[in-house]
């Protein structure tokens, strides 16, 4: 021998250096047969969820220097309305209860704020010391034709294509989306616990309460939220609905009538804050308890 170092393999002598080589060959066939594995398992969907293909959970876009938070909602079925959660509370305009389906999409965990709407509208993005004071105060004191205006704009920004919810996506997110666990208010059966309304608060600053199951603020109380829907009657039918995007007909005179949701903080009464509860606002007109919050839609 020359000294140099045997191993025995396989009942047969090998020196270090075939030792070695041999090695890094079994580890690249174990490597390779991992990957064939989990091609193998990404194509026939059994891949497990931290390896395949997620939609974001949260999403964050800043807009000169603004930031826009954003949680995923999963689509489903729901009965939107008047549920036995809530009765004996309903009023005239949560019911007929019905099934609703809808798809996937984004939603701002709070109400749209003051600096957000600065940069967006005005371009103001140098008043970095206002932001700090007003990056927890939601927008107040716009019409609905505003707020279009403002999205149209923000779209225009930013190359995505954010919206107003419609009230069946607003009222799913409110219920905890697929999470619910069926709270009379958006959160808690507690309305202290996660709304401001004139019996516990007398301002109206974002994300103060504690947040849904989905992790979004102020659904209950804070301040009314526009919806995308003018404002009319349910749907009768016991077939489930896809998207809907508006009522089945129009209420009288309810034209210029769109949806608002959710409560404000200069209400006395908890049942306002309620997560089915809607009235009616005309698009044209100033209300200083109404705001709004942005969804994306999933391309």
């Amino acid at each position: 021998m020359d000294g140099s170092t045997f191993f025995v393999v396989c009942g047969q002598p090998v020196s270090q250096r075939q030792t070695n080589s041999c090695a890094r060959h079994v580890l690249r066939d174990l490597i390779m047969r991992k990957v064939l594995l989990l091609l193998v398992a990404v194509l026939l969907g059994l891949c497990p969820t931290s390896l395949a293909a997620q939609t974001p959970q949260t999403k964050t876009i800043t807009v000169r220097g603004v930031e826009i938070k954003m949680v995923y909602v999963k689509g489903g079925t729901f009965t939107m309305g008047c549920t036995n959660d809530q009765d004996p509370d309903c009023d005239e305009n949560s019911r007929p209860a019905h099934r609703v389906a809808l798809d996937d999409y984004y939603i701002g965990i709070n109400e749209v704020t003051s600096d957000l709407w600065r940069a967006v509208m005005y371009g103001d993005t140098q008043y970095h010391a206002l932001y700090d004071r007003i990056k927890w105060d939601p927008v107040s004191g716009v019409t609905w034709s505003e707020v279009i205006d403002f999205i149209k704009k923000l779209n225009n920004i930013t190359g995505l294509h954010f919206r107003l919810p419609t009230e069946a996506e607003w009222e799913f997110a409110a219920r905890g989306g697929n999470n619910s666990k069926g709270y009379k208010y958006s959160g808690s059966n507690d309305i202290n616990e996660v709304a401001r309304y004139s019996g516990n608060s007398n301002n109206s600053s974002v994300r103060s309460k504690k947040p849904n199951e989905l992790g979004l603020y102020d659904m209950s109380g804070n301040l009314w939220e526009f919806c995308y829907d003018v404002y009319g009657y349910y749907h009768h039918s016991s077939d489930v609905v896809l998207n809907p995007h508006g009522p089945i007909s129009i209420r009288p005179g309810g034209n210029n009538l769109h949806v608002i949701r959710g409560g404000s903080n200069s209400l006395a009464l908890p049942v306002w804050g309620r997560s089915l509860v809607a009235i009616d606002v005309i698009d044209r007109d100033y209300y200083k308890d109404v705001g709004f919050r942005l969804v994306l839609s999933i391309q």
